[in-house]
């Protein structure tokens, strides 16, 4: 018999057609889903499938932190970051992400991790498989916890003899 390819013409002209559909295995999350033959097919045609994959990519996302958020004063406790934006890419007029209940997923934290005065590096990861998260700077963000500064005035001083130090207990002021 002949080899031959294609669809054919029908008595009337037309292209013979396949009815049906592919088929995807079900997911809506990151990951690589098999594309099957599912319902296609026409009764005078052997199909003959190259199988294929749908992606589903992680949506990439960046959380960007205004300056006045980067800094606070000594306080005893350890720092948070609450107030930032995310955008869907780095570029200048980016368009801002607000998709709901992304933020609570979303952790910083800091080098060093501690609430004492310095400057820290700030890192940022998400709990998501759906999503990919960066900081929006791409040289990395810096938060800083300055000194506290308190004042003591000569009335405050005790009779402490010369060369011994102060044993007190350490004093949060707010």
């Amino acid at each position: 018999g002949e080899k031959a390819s294609g669809l054919i013409e029908d008595a009337n002209g037309s292209i013979e057609e396949l009815s049906g559909s592919l088929q995807r295995v079900a997911g809506e999350n990151y990951g690589d889903y098999n594309i099957t033959l599912g319902t296609l097919g026409n009764a005078n045609y052997e199909i003959r499938f190259t199988s294929a994959k749908f992606s589903i990519l992680r949506k990439a996302l960046y959380a960007y932190i205004a300056d006045e958020n980067l800094t606070k004063v000594y306080d005893g406790k350890t720092p948070s970051i609450s107030a930032y934006t995310l955008y869907e890419s780095r570029d200048s007029g980016a368009t801002e992400y607000t998709a709901q209940n992304v933020s609570d997923l979303i952790t910083f934290s800091f080098d060093g991790g501690s609430k004492n005065f310095g400057v820290y590096r700030v890192n940022v990861s998400i709990n998501s498989n759906n999503y990919s998260i960066a900081l929006y700077n791409q040289d990395g963000y810096a938060y800083s916890i300055e000194r506290r500064v308190i004042a003591i005035t000569e009335s405050e001083y005790y009779d402490i003899p010369n060369n011994l130090e102060y044993k007190g207990s350490a004093y949060n002021f707010y």
